[in-house]
């Protein structure tokens, strides 16, 4: 039998912690997608057969598994078809235990090298999912391209891959009845902003994770908006329900770059209030981190008072959520800061750190 809709919801709440699967046949496709070689997987609870799932070949050698092995899934994203057929790609899989032979019901047929694919599809006024074949995973062949040559007009089935450098916190906004938060997502090319709203937060924001690189696509691109993004790429992406963010291998962008335009404290004047500036200083004193209910944002936030110096003068610099919580530098420490918001607080200059502000400490971004 094919994965009924009960069990592909669960499967796409990650609702899969406690079943020991069965791999009954593993298939492997002709060809590679992007670089990555792909298998098609037939899974077994031992009762019923589930079908649709694919994986990077990668992983099974990896993990050294066969068929007939008990393997556990842990993490898995749903790829959705343009023609309400989904495939459920396998991201981490544990193996349990290796077996000479089949637990389950069902007879394991020969793995042999296919170019058909299997996709979960959804008939109207069914309960249960049928399995289709194609020519090809479609789904998986989109264009990757740098970061930096990403425009309204090529946004459709394009991929781009990097790593998060910055993560905002879940904003809360319309007296409660709307929410956003944003991050922005770099290559060796570019670094762009990308932004999520309402229900679509609760699909993306504790996935998110900075330092963790990422392949997106099925998103939106529009031009960006001046008033809240200072990146230099003239568009932004806004994720759907329909997007993709999926984790990959870090080790890809380890050796990504992050300038800093630094400027001196004492070059900026009270005419600079509202610009961005980058700040190289050594660490005076630490304060507590609060946690504070700001009105203006109608919601609680983690704030932290730093003092700071250069060579030419003192400041203050408030950090701002995760920056505050998670603060780990020292005093006397040197540190570099991009993206400081210049403020005025009571006739005075001080710095403040946004979503988009970059701490580096000892030649590393940190959160």
């Amino acid at each position: 039998m094919a994965l009924n809709t009960s069990s592909i919801s669960r499967l796409m709440h990650g609702n899969i912690d406690d079943l020991p699967l069965v791999l009954q046949d593993i298939h492997q496709l002709n060809g590679d997608v992007n670089g990555v070689f792909w298998a098609r997987l037939k899974l077994s609870d031992g009762e019923n057969d589930y079908r649709g799932f694919v994986i990077d070949i990668s992983l099974l050698n990896a993990l050294n598994v066969d068929i007939f092995a008990i393997v556990r899934i842990e993490k898995l994203i749903v790829l959705k078809h343009p023609q309400g057929k989904y495939v459920l790609q396998v991201i981490e899989m544990h193996l349990i235990s290796h077996e000479e032979k089949c637990i389950a019901n069902s007879q394991a047929y020969p793995s042999h090298p296919t170019q058909t694919s299997t996709i979960i599809s959804t008939e109207q006024n069914s309960h249960d999912c049928t399995v289709s074949s194609g020519t090809d995973l479609s789904i998986l062949e989109s264009q990757k391209i740098p970061i930096v040559q990403l425009s309204a007009p090529t946004s459709k089935n394009i991929v781009i891959e990097g790593r998060v450098i910055r993560k905002s916190e879940l904003c809360i906004f319309a007296n409660g009845k709307g929410k956003v938060f944003t991050f922005d997502i770099a290559d060796f090319s570019s670094e762009i902003r990308c932004k999520a709203f309402n229900y679509i937060t609760e699909i993306f924001f504790e996935a998110i994770a900075v330092g963790q690189a990422y392949q997106l696509r099925h998103f939106v691109t529009q031009r960006s908006n001046r008033q809240y993004n200072h990146l230099s790429h003239n568009f932004e992406i806004s994720l759907t329900t329909d997007s993709v963010v999926q984790p990959i291998c870090s080790d890809l962008f380890q050796n990504l770059n992050t300038s800093f335009n630094v400027v001196k404290i004492s070059s900026i004047s009270l005419s600079d209030v509202g610009k961005c500036v980058d700040l190289s200083v050594t660490i005076n004193s630490i304060g507590d981190n609060d946690f504070i209910y700001v009105q203006k944002r109608n919601s609680f936030f983690h704030r932290r008072v730093v003092m700071v110096s250069d060579d030419s003068s003192d400041a203050t610099i408030v950090f701002w959520g995760d920056l505050a919580k998670s603060f780990s530098a020292q005093i006397n420490q040197n540190i570099l800061l991009r993206e400081l918001l210049v403020q005025c607080f009571k006739g005075q200059l001080q710095f403040a750190t946004t979503n988009i502000t970059l701490v580096s400490l000892n030649n590393k971004v940190i959160v």
